[in-house]
């Protein structure tokens, strides 16, 4: 079983996520990762206390870019994107930055890529936001480039799918993922979920062992206890 800390770099400067990944390191998580939006998250999904919602100003750290600094000011642990926006990151062009950041990181780069929810994302930079069938579409294509390219990089790169969708996202992971990940589950909609992958694996003609298996769970933490708990409920 690996742990791994996953820290949204919105509202942070580097100094201090440079020293959250240090900790985490020497703490023992076996991996940290980074979010890869443009804009700060400000969605029910995201939003750790009711005034963050309201406020979708502030910094947000470039995600490869920021993944390539911290590979080499944190050594001793995985590093990855959670996961890459199909609808702003070519596929093509996000396996040659994989490429070089994994020669300073040699073993340690792990990449996932995604179908793009977050529509501020595209705004901010001009692009249309496609209606999620169009999205899947062209996560569907990006995969199959992405694990024809880090199939031929030594060491290979681990690939990640993250999401619950059981039509598509899922059989997608199946067919081309290393690792799985879904996000924010009940144990028993955890259970399901792999049910359905270990199904769309066999369905493939891959061995539903050699996918690696995750889930995303939050943690609430503040100054003091009744502000976490508060977040939290």
């Amino acid at each position: 079983m690996r742990f791994g800390l996953h820290t949204g770099q919105h509202r942070v400067g580097f100094a201090e996520l440079r020293d959250l990944w240090r900790d985490a390191a020497a703490w023992g998580f076996d991996a940290c990762y980074l979010f890869d939006h443009i804009v700060p998250l400000y969605s029910d999904v995201e939003a750790f206390l009711p005034e963050e919602a309201l406020h979708p100003e502030g910094p947000c750290l470039e995600g490869i870019t920021a993944l390539a600094a911290l590979a080499r000011s944190v050594p001793g642990v995985g590093v990855g994107l959670m996961v890459a926006g199909v609808g702003y990151r070519s596929a093509g062009y996000l396996a040659h930055t994989v490429a070089t950041i994994a020669q300073a990181a040699p073993g340690r780069i792990e990449v996932g890529i995604g179908a793009g929810w977050f529509e501020p994302d595209y705004r901010i930079m001009g692009l249309p936001f496609p209606p999620p069938r169009e999205r899947l579409d062209a996560l569907d294509r990006a995969l199959e480039t992405l694990s024809g390219s880090f199939a031929m990089m030594d060491p290979v790169p681990r690939l990640w799918v993250a999401g619950i969708g059981e039509r598509r996202t899922i059989p997608m992971a199946a067919r081309y993922a290393d690792s799985w990940n879904g996000m924010y589950l009940t144990p028993g909609e955890y259970e399901r979920k792999v049910e359905v992958l270990t199904a769309a694996a066999v369905a493939a003609g891959r061995d539903p062992a050699v996918i690696e298996r995750s889930i995303a769970l939050r943690a609430f933490s503040a100054r003091r206890r009744s502000d976490a708990e508060g977040a939290l409920e």
